[in-house]
């Protein structure tokens, strides 16, 4: 057992300080597991070279000796590929095509790019780029800003990819939660329940989603935003136009049936492979990384499948498209295992204990969610990575706060508050960082000038996380999550209807 100073700190140091300086995750997280590699054979000028090589023979191979975190590799791998399906067999395009036919106005042109949002949660940036770029030509049709359709983009894919049932980043959340938990004594097992009850306390996602809604229906903005969308209004430029082909190869069914198989198999396997009464019982002791699995093999099948039989797609190319999706995920896989051994290193230099140890008595667990929202938006803000931030301070965060809960059990609601709230400074953090990968493909999709979309969305990610951080600091006070949700959304909509301004008439 390595005793635990302040030296065990040092590998999620390194990996935030080098996302700093070099804005990309990899080096950064590859860093802090060789900060940790040479701190475990005991440091010094020798071991430097050996823990090099460690890295990869021990720390990352390691890492894979995990039979849910292979399932979670399977997993999102499957959703890759189970993306391009949808997009190669025509059913997006068909989605896509039969939300167009309502959109003549610029008010319903905004509500039917918002819609699409919650049906593509399954991947923040495969989101963002379909919607974008088909969504491009109907916003130039109705003068709807580049401005205004990439942040209607950036804050339905990002936020739904982080909270919804089923998604790329699900697995990667529940992983990380699941592999701090089985270090810590009496820790609940099912990482997919602890993730659904974080669901609850996830504002400021929830917020920005009624803010994009409340801005589309109401046809107002404040802002940068204002003076984009005024333009746009007033502008004679000839809109860019539609695709003439965009209802050749447009097949809802071919989306909507496994979209359907995805939901209805996670919700079979979670309920059958759990034991209990109720729903809380099911779904604290289900299987989650098999559930996750199996549907996201079976929404594959299916999407495959039924090209095959209605003969829109040839066997080749079914293999082909899912193929193409899995090595678009694999950039995705190199950071969820990176992310795996920085977790493990720094649990085996007992960073945890440490940190408990040296701030737990000098600080009220009840700010606990504050701090880490705050923390964890500047962490994402500067790296512009949310799954860095999550991998850098959920190992560090959810040990601090089970000490807490072991001390007094009534505190067992900022695990879940803490939890949420990482994932949360992590989604704001992404959202107002210029060198973000969603925010940046946001602007890219969208036609959009890049920082003109930054300096028009930061206005509202801000209202958002400010709200977000009002409902955060009653909650940690044992305050209902339901009341400050509540008051939260109030308080958003009369700021909109009282502070925000119509482009034109809508």
């Amino acid at each position: 057992m390595i005793e635990a100073d302040w030296t065990s700190l040092l590998p999620p140091f390194m990996a935030l300080l080098v996302a700093v300086v070099t804005r990309s995750i990899f080096p950064a997280l590859f860093i802090g597991i060789w900060t940790g590699a040479w701190l475990t054979v005991g440091g010094g000028f020798s071991n430097i070279a050996i823990s090099f090589v460690n890295v990869f023979d021990q720390n990352i191979v390691d890492a894979l000796y995990d039979r849910n975190r292979l399932m979670v590799i399977c997993f999102t791998l499957m959703i890759g590929g189970f993306i391009t399906l949808l997009s190669a067999n025509g059913g997006m395009r068909g989605i896509l095509n039969a939300v167009k036919g309502f959109t003549n106005s610029p008010k319903s042109g905004q509500v039917a790019t918002s819609s699409l949002g919650f049906i593509f949660f399954f991947d923040g940036i495969a989101g963002a780029l379909l919607i974008g770029k088909t969504m491009q030509p109907v916003a130039d049709r109705l003068k709807i800003s580049r401005e205004k359709l990439a942040y209607i983009v950036d804050s339905t894919s990002a936020p739904m990819a982080s909270i919804a049932f089923a998604t790329s980043w699900i697995g990667y959340e529940i992983s990380l939660i699941q592999g701090v938990g089985e270090t810590l004594p009496g820790f609940p097992e099912n990482a997919y329940a602890i993730f659904l009850q974080s669901l609850k306390y996830s504002f400021y996602p929830i917020l920005t989603i009624i803010l994009v809604w409340t801005i589309s229906h109401t046809g107002k903005d404040f802002g940068p935003m204002l003076k984009a969308e005024r333009k746009a209004r007033k502008s004679t430029i000839e809109a860019s136009s539609e695709q003439k082909d965009n209802t050749e190869n447009s097949y809802v069914l071919n989306a909507a049936l496994p979209i359907a198989v995805l939901l209805i198999s996670l919700g079979t396997v979670l309920w059958t492979s759990g034991t209990g009464d109720s729903f809380q019982q099911r779904m604290a002791t289900a299987d989650s990384f098999k559930a996750l699995m199996w549907s996201s093999f079976l929404a594959s099948f299916s999407a495959g499948g039924i090209a095959l039989v209605r003969r829109h797609l040839s066997f080749e190319k079914v293999i082909n498209a899912w193929l193409k999706g899995v090595e678009a995920i694999l950039a995705s896989l190199i950071v969820l295992i990176l992310s795996w051994s920085l977790a493990d290193v720094t649990q085996g230099l007992n960073a945890a204990d440490f940190l408990v140890s040296f701030i737990g008595d000098d600080i009220s667990a009840v700010i606990i969610p504050l701090i880490v929202f705050l923390v964890a938006s500047i962490t994402a803000f500067s790296t512009g990575t949310s799954w860095g931030t999550m991998a850098i301070l959920l190992p560090l965060t959810i040990p601090l706060v089970w000490a807490q809960t072991i001390s007094d059990p009534s505190l067992y609601y900022l695990l879940p508050a803490t939890i949420a709230a990482i994932i949360n400074g992590a989604t704001f953090g992404d959202h107002c960082s210029p060198i973000s990968d969603t925010t940046i493909i946001s602007s890219i999709a969208s036609g959009c000038d890049h920082i003109e979309h930054v300096k028009t969305q930061a206005p509202y990610a801000v209202l958002t996380a400010i709200l977000a951080m009002a409902c955060i600091i009653p909650v940690g006070y044992g305050a209902p999550w339901w009341l400050c949700l509540i008051t939260a959304t109030a308080c958003l909509i009369l700021f909109i209807k009282y502070y925000g301004k119509t482009s034109s008439k809508s």
